[in-house]
């Protein structure tokens, strides 16, 4: 056998006679490397991993594929190179910020990801730099373009007034009765991941519970609000479609975090706590009731997760979880769910008048306008306004029955009133009755 020794002596030697059979030598040896490095790349490709399992390879390069349904270059406007890029598969939606891009695909094609998997504060993304990171072929592109969120934002004039049906994700949740909505529709279901939203009024009862981070697809006119200089789409209720591929998450709420619970009203959530009877114990002492939960016998004074829909209950005086999954207690209201229509109801009395003939009820929000003591023999009339003195732009009476507050309710006090509306011949104005009210601040 060769010594070793003896060939790197003769790669090293200066003799003009070994120059040519060196270069030769080096020459197979880096394409040898070349070739290795190339076969190592392969067998190092990175995995292709579900959007839903992209947590369990936080800080690893993977590969994902899924739809474009929505993008923005330079998303802060700060002359950036970058582009996100909103991807969907069949188990979720994940977000791509691209720096260096390259070409971006129309809307509806199925691409593949290749990109580090980032974690930060309770946000996922994928990171990628420069081409290569996307890619797709032509059977990829889909036949015609897919009207998203992304594109109206583009040019929402060139809609302006048309019926169009998009596909989104709904900012909250919205109840089955409820006649009159305001949310937003994003192209993510978790609005610190949402690339663009756009305004939403639903006009009409749905007849079921729309989720947070519910996909769906509408049919809706998009209109330019000029009182609030901005587009909104208007829609009704049935024209609300669930798309069943996604289903939505429940909120995680903590204890430590009681006092922004109001946000999450109305969603489906999910809480740690002891069981204690019919209620749920923090470790800090605070408490919600737990309704529609059957027995929890088996389950007392035990550490669980509990889920179901967050709701106020005027009964309870508190915080529930109904377990149900709907929320037909005349004691449960959706705080969130109630707008401040007092202006519309004043604005568009011929409206209100043919809903009043249906006894249709409003949820809304609105401020006692003066303070009043409740009557303990008879309805109790008080002033219902949209804001604080001075930023008032509509008042209207209502009269609130017997029983249902008592005591003083204060001059500037929040409320939330499930009324319908009538019109009074004698005094030739219309006027509210409140069939359930909550003090909510």
């Amino acid at each position: 056998m060769a010594d070793p020794s003896g060939f790197l002596d003769r790669l090293l030697d200066d003799d003009p006679e070994l120059r040519g059979q060196r270069l030769w030598v080096m020459f197979a040896i880096s394409v040898v490397l070349v070739a290795a490095m190339n076969a190592y790349a392969m067998l190092r490709a990175p995995d292709q991993v579900d959007i839903a399992d992209m947590i369990e390879h936080n800080n690893e390069v993977v590969a994902i594929e899924g739809t474009v349904i929505s993008w923005v270059k330079d998303p802060y406007s700060q002359g950036e190179q970058r582009a996100d890029i909103i991807i969907e598969d069949d188990t979720g939606v994940a977000e791509l910020r691209w720096y260096r891009y390259g070409e971006i695909p129309m809307l509806g094609t199925k691409v593949t990801v290749i990109g580090d998997v980032i974690e930060y504060e309770g946000r996922l993304w994928i990171q990628a730099l420069g081409a290569g990171a996307l890619t797709w072929s032509e059977d990829d592109v889909p036949d015609a373009p897919i009207t998203g969120v992304s594109t109206i934002a583009a040019n929402p004039a060139s809609f302006d007034g048309k019926s169009v049906t998009i596909n989104g994700y709904l900012s909250k949740a919205v109840d089955p009765g409820a006649s009159f909505t305001a949310l937003y529709l994003g192209d993510h279901p978790i609005y610190g991941s949402s690339e663009h939203q756009m305004r939403m009024i639903i006009h009409s009862a749905p007849g079921q519970w729309l989720e947070s981070g519910q996909k769906v697809e509408v049919t809706a006119v998009l209109q330019y609000e000029q009182r609030e200089l901005r587009w909104a789409l208007h829609v009704e209720g049935p024209e609300v479609r669930i798309v069943r591929s996604h289903t939505p998450l429940p909120t995680v709420i903590g204890w430590e975090t009681i006092e922004t619970w109001s946000f999450s009203s109305g969603n489906l959530v999910s809480l740690v706590g002891q069981i204690d009877g019919d209620e749920i114990i923090g470790p800090d002492g605070n408490h919600a009731c737990l309704a529609n939960a059957g027995d929890l016998t088996a389950h007392q004074d035990e550490d669980v997760t509990f889920r179901g829909r967050l709701l106020w209950s005027s009964t309870y005086g508190g915080w529930c979880i109904d377990a149900s999954g709907e929320s037909d207690g005349a004691d449960l209201i959706d705080v969130t769910d109630a707008e401040n229509l007092l202006l519309e109801l004043a604005r568009n009395p011929h409206d209100t008048l043919n809903d009043s003939e249906n006894s249709t009820h409003y949820l809304i929000s609105a401020f006692a306008y003066g303070a009043k003591e409740m009557s303990s023999d008879g309805d109790t009339a008080i002033i219902l306004a949209d804001g604080i003195y001075p930023n008032i732009l509509t008042k209207l009476d209502a009269f609130v029955p017997v029983g249902l507050h008592s005591g003083w309710l204060e001059d500037g006090q929040a409320l939330v009133l499930n009324v319908t509306a009538g019109w009074n011949s004698a005094s030739a104005e219309i006027q509210l009755t409140v069939h359930a009210m909550t003090l909510t601040a």
